[in-house]
């Protein structure tokens, strides 16, 4: 265990906390999870800090994938930067764990969302999303079947 970061006081802030209600110090992972309601295991969502820039702008890929989480009653949504430019992202692209829905509907219901810059481009869906080794959703993988698609 420890307290902190050596000679980092800023981070040690920013990633070590005492919720309210407790005594003891939890620290952010940066994994977003959500625990269900049944007693289930808790379901990994992606991380906080996937962040690209789409034309200039800097887009958080978790937000992207929140929207059509909610918008699709889905859990598995994985959100890429594509195609990959020297600045960041030319745009962005979804895949969807489940079965497939109508997509103008889902582009539509999250259009009304989010900006133009951060609406993906294409929606990708897949009965499961590749996994690594730590059990998260594989970007690797999902790149590279962007780049077989292209």
């Amino acid at each position: 265990m420890t307290l902190g970061y050596c000679r980092d006081a800023e981070k040690t802030e920013m990633a070590f906390v005492i919720p309210p209600g407790r005594s003891d110090t939890f620290y952010r992972t940066g994994d977003r999870v959500r625990k269900p309601h049944d007693g289930k295991p808790i379901i990994y969502l992606g991380r906080v800090d996937f962040q690209i820039k789409i034309h200039g702008h800097r887009v958080e890929l978790g937000e992207i994938e929140a929207v059509v989480r909610e918008e699709t009653d889905l859990d598995g949504a994985v959100a890429l930067g594509w195609p990959e430019t020297p600045s960041g992202a030319g745009g962005g692209e979804v895949f969807i764990e489940g079965k497939g829905q109508n997509v103008e509907q889902l582009r539509q219901s999250v259009s009304k969302r989010l900006p133009d810059y951060m609406l993906p481009s294409r929606f990708h869906y897949r009965d499961k999303l590749p996994l690594n080794i730590n059990g998260k959703y594989d970007r690797k993988k999902l790149v590279n079947m962007l780049r077989e698609m292209s």
